[in-house]
């Protein structure tokens, strides 16, 4: 927008330039006295001067546009530079769903067992998160597509923190609606104390407040355990 309205300004002088050059007041009509020959050559200079006036305004039209475009780089290229910083430690946290609990062989991978639906964690930010909220989500099927849309605590645990690594939650496998496929979302608050979501897209989005308030989990809170898987 800058550049469009420092353009328009510099074509606006350009075409006021000409206008005065080309609309001055002609003297009153005289006998010429110098010969012919002399006044084409007054006429040829005025037009190469007038031509030469515009060709450098032209010339500062280009200076002013290339000026604008590096001050424009220059403050997008900080706010990126701004924002990749604010998400440095935010990007490094992630979840995923293992593989839900088939019943085969309880004993030796209970994990596995029917009805279970593991959940990992990874933090590979190199610091820990705090006031963690993990959420099973449904990213299809006529059902919650993010966190905010359920209110049933069977869906979610919380966590005081997670330190760097890998981890493991084991929550049970919610009832899947008509051609329903479960996805997981991640909030948390990073070191600076601002929160964060990680949706079941991977999108990455800052939310206002608590990811506990952000979902409205009421006090007292039931916090959960993680298993500690590997680290980071």
């Amino acid at each position: 927008m800058a550049g469009n309205v420092v353009g328009l300004i510099a074509i606006g002088i350009v075409v006021g330039v000409v206008a005065v050059l080309l609309g001055e007041p002609s003297e009153p009509s005289q006998v010429p006295v110098n010969p012919p020959g002399d006044q084409l050559q007054e006429e040829s200079g005025s037009t190469a001067a007038m031509l030469a006036a515009i060709g450098a305004l032209l010339g500062g039209v280009g200076t002013v546009g290339t000026l604008a475009w590096v001050v424009l780089y220059e403050i997008t290229s900080r706010r990126a530079t701004r924002d990749e910083r604010r998400k440095a430690q935010a990007s490094g946290v992630y979840a995923w769903l293992g593989r839900a609990g088939t019943g085969t062989n309880p004993l030796t991978t209970p994990d596995l067992k029917l009805g279970n639906q593991p959940v990992f964690i990874g933090n590979r930010s190199g610091a820990p998160v705090f006031d963690v909220v993990l959420h099973l989500v449904w990213v299809q099927g006529s059902a919650g597509r993010t966190g905010e849309e359920f209110s049933d605590a069977l869906m979610r645990r919380s966590f005081i923190s997670m330190s760097p690594g890998i981890w493991k939650v084991i929550m049970d496998e919610p009832n899947s609606p008509p051609n329903g496929v479960l996805g997981v979302e991640l909030a948390f608050t990073d070191g600076a104390n601002v929160s964060w979501v990680r949706r079941a897209t991977g999108e990455l989005v800052e939310i206002e407040g608590s990811p506990a308030e952000h979902y409205g989990i009421e006090l007292p809170r039931v916090y959960s355990h993680a298993a500690f898987m590997e680290a980071l």
